[in-house]
Order: structure tokens, then C-alpha cells, then sequence
């Protein structure tokens, strides 16, 4: 891969993942409320179809909920090591021997 003259890899990496993981975080976000919404409209009058339904509802949520701190967790992690001092290393890179 190409790094561009004055940039660090971590630089050029943040650059591009950043705005994919808030564009992942927005869209887990809509298809979550969706889903919520879709199942919420669909409900019948039968309390064990209720009851189900209220299980996907939650469902969706909590998977919200996990999609949008694995993405915030990343843009943190991104962030942090495109700011770090040039004599530092990554922590990916000190786990994995400089891969």
C-alpha cells in the first residue's frame, strides 16, 4: 500500500475509517428503529405472538446497542493511535510483531 508523502499509515487509515464506521453506526441505528417500527405495526391480538414479537423488539435493540459501541470503540481506537507520537507503536502492531 501506498502511504502519501507526510502521512502516517494511521493517518491515512482514520481518514478513510472514521467516516465508514459513523456511516455503519447511523445505518445499524435506521435498521434497528425500522425493525422496532415494523415489528411494533405487526402486532396481533394474540398474546403469545405478542410475546415474540416483544423478544425481536428487544432483540433489535441491544444489537444496536452492541453494533454502536463496537463502531464508537473503533473510531476511538482509530483516533488515538493517528494521533500518537511517531516513536510510539500501534497497539495492533507491538501484539502481532510490526505485521
Amino acid at each position: 500500500m501506498r502511504i502519501a508523502a507526510g502521512r502516517s499509515f494511521g493517518t491515512q487509515a482514520a481518514f478513510i475509517a472514521i467516516p465508514v464506521n459513523f456511516a455503519s453506526l447511523g445505518c445499524d441505528v435506521l435498521i434497528s428503529a425500522t425493525l422496532c417500527w415494523m415489528f411494533h405495526a405487526h402486532r396481533s391480538g394474540m398474546k403469545r405472538s405478542n410475546s415474540i414479537i416483544n423478544k425481536l423488539i428487544i432483540f433489535a435493540i441491544n444489537r444496536a446497542i452492541a453494533m454502536s459501541l463496537c463502531s464508537a470503540l473503533t473510531v476511538a481506537l482509530i483516533n488515538n493511535e493517528a494521533q500518537a507520537p511517531g516513536g510510539e507503536r500501534p497497539f495492533y502492531q507491538s501484539v502481532t510483531g510490526g505485521q
